[in-house]
Parts: structure tokens; C-alpha cells; sequence
């Protein structure tokens, strides 16, 4: 039932985007009413950065478990503002506090905020934030966890059956993609845009690299799935029916 009243009282700022959201670029925005939290992120998303909103801790906890974000922003006057900067901080989420008092905003730099803003246009803040979100360091904090894989960002390594493997950036970035939309294919055009910033580069890049993180992780022909037309995915229950074969380019436009 809870799980059923939470998705019904699903935050708005998802229109508009046909792919699923990644941790490499979400905003979650955090404010008291969602008059606010709505224009911040209609702000964010007409500088081309995915933005979902939440009102309560309870919606942004549903937030973290569905769409791991890159970034949280977070009104000072949310109820128990203090105790989710510091619970964020601790799960290694890359914070920004908002608030107009100046003490507020001292106390969440101390408790480890990116930044702390003050009374800003919605247009302003999301230019900062935008600008924050090009600084690949962003892509480099928290985990994300999907089945027997962690993908550690703060210290740039997976973790496969309980091994820590060192990984190059690029196959740390590709393992975060995947692994923020665990149970789902992503195209190979999304892998192109959001890993290596080239939607037009040839789909043997994509190819290449999967290789290359199957090799790593060893039994992970099934785990890490390709389907033709749709692209690759990370599977923990490695269905049987999957194919673990090469995916091919997806349709234009998937």
C-alpha cells in the first residue's frame, strides 16, 4: 500500500523526456511547496538537465530509490531540512542547500553542501546548477547498487561479487548509466549522448566497451545483456530469456 500511495503521489517534472532519467544528470528538487520545486525545475529542464521535484522526505526518499540523482537541491525550509542534508551527504550525493538565512546556509557548507545559494530567480539557479553538472567530479560521488555489481563513484571502482576492481573512467561511466536503470535496455544512441558526449560517434564504441566490462567481470555474459534494436542493459536476475548477444545500433530515434 505504501509503495502503491507513493507512486501515486509521484512528483511532476519527468514530461518532456522519452528515455529514462540517469544518475549522470538528474536533479532532484527538494522545496516546500510545489509551486517552487515546479518552476525550478521547468528552469532546470530549459537548460537541458532532467529534473524531478518532492515536497517531503518521504518523496524524495522514493526519488533516491528510482532515480539515483547526480545532484539534490534542497529549500533549507523543507521539514527536517537539516537531517536529509546530512542523511544525502552521508549516501555521498552532491548537495545544494537553498536558503535565505545566512546561517542556514553556513551550517549546510559545513555539513558538506557543493554550495549553499540564497535568494536567487529560478533562472539563476539553474544556470548554477548547470554549470555545476558540467564538472565531470559530480559523476564521482555516491554508489549505485544493482544486484551482485556496486558502482562506487566517490572512489572510482566497481565492486563484482564482492571483488573491488579498478576501473578506467570511461568503464565507470558506462557501469553508472547502466546501472541507475538496472532491469531496463538503454540504447545505443542514450550510451552514446550521456557516456561519451558523441551521439553521432559510431555504435562500435559501444560495442567495444561493453567487451571490455564483460571482461572484468567475470561470468557476466547474462548480467550485462544486449538486445537487438533496443540496445544493452543490466539484469540481476539474469532472465534466461534474455539474449546475451552483441545488441545492435537501435532505431533511429530510440
Amino acid at each position: 500500500m505504501a509503495q502503491q500511495l507513493l507512486r501515486q503521489t509521484r512528483p511532476p517534472g519527468r514530461a518532456g523526456f522519452d528515455e529514462p532519467l540517469l544518475a549522470a544528470r538528474t536533479v532532484l528538487v527538494l522545496r516546500p511547496s510545489r509551486s517552487k520545486a515546479g518552476d525550478l525545475a521547468g528552469a532546470l529542464q530549459e537548460k537541458g538537465l532532467p529534473a524531478v521535484t518532492a515536497t517531503t522526505a518521504r518523496q524524495a526518499a522514493y526519488w533516491m530509490r528510482e532515480e539515483p540523482p547526480a545532484l539534490v537541491m534542497i529549500d533549507l525550509d523543507v521539514e527536517r531540512a537539516q537531517f536529509l542534508v546530512e542523511h544525502f551527504r552521508h549516501e555521498g550525493r552532491s548537495v545544494v542547500a537553498i536558503s535565505n538565512d545566512a546561517r542556514a546556509r553556513a551550517r549546510a557548507l559545513e555539513a558538506g553542501c557543493l554550495s549553499a545559494e540564497g535568494s536567487l530567480s529560478p533562472e539563476e539557479l539553474a544556470l548554477k546548477m548547470a554549470s555545476l553538472l558540467r564538472e565531470r567530479r559530480l559523476r564521482r560521488s555516491g554508489t549505485i547498487e544493482s544486484g551482485s555489481l556496486i558502482i562506487d563513484l566517490s572512489h572510482a571502482q566497481l565492486v563484482w561479487r564482492g571483488t573491488r576492481l579498478a576501473v578506467p573512467p570511461l568503464l565507470l561511466d558506462l557501469a553508472a548509466c547502466l546501472g541507475a536503470r538496472a532491469g531496463e535496455f538503454v540504447s545505443i544512441a542514450v550510451l552514446l549522448e550521456e557516456v561519451w558526449s558523441e551521439p553521432w560517434a559510431e555504435p562500435a564504441k559501444v560495442h567495444r566497451a561493453i567487451w571490455r566490462l564483460r571482461k572484468r567481470l567475470p561470468g557476466s555474459a547474462r548480467f550485462i545483456a544486449g538486445k537487438w534494436g533496443y540496445g544493452y542493459g543490466l539484469f540481476p536476475e539474469a532472465a534466461g530469456s534474455l539474449s546475451s548477444e552483441r545488441a545492435r545500433p537501435a532505431r533511429p530515434g530510440a
